[in-house]
């Protein structure tokens, strides 16, 4: 291979496909995917279901409003597959009846 192809491949490689774990992320965030969502005319929904309020961050929801997120396969604006992963590998291991999140940082959650 020449510098100039493995140049090519290197910018063609997206950064959100590294990470580490000991189980598939992929597939399990395919696993919450919900394929039937209609979007809400009062929010953004994302590809799980989870309705969110333009008043969290206005300057980027207020124009996403009345549309339904992509998957999160390899990012999407606010996070990879990395962290999709960890949350809902934590959401599969858990056997309560009920499960709460929290993020600390961005100040996304749900529960």
């Amino acid at each position: 291979m020449n510098v100039e192809t493995a140049q090519k491949n290197l910018e063609e490689i997206n950064v959100f496909c590294f990470y580490n774990a000991a189980f598939d992320p992929v597939a399990l965030i395919k696993k919450y995917i919900r394929p039937d969502i209609q979007p809400n005319p009062d929010y953004y929904t994302n590809a799980f279901g989870t309705l969110i309020s333009p008043e969290v961050l206005p300057e980027i929801l207020n124009e996403r409003v009345g549309t339904v997120e992509k998957p999160p396969i390899p990012a999407n604006w606010h996070a990879d597959i990395a962290e999709f992963g960890a949350v809902l590998r934590a959401i599969d291991l858990t056997r309560q009846p009920k499960f709460v999140m929290c993020e600390l940082g961005c100040a996304w959650g749900a529960g």
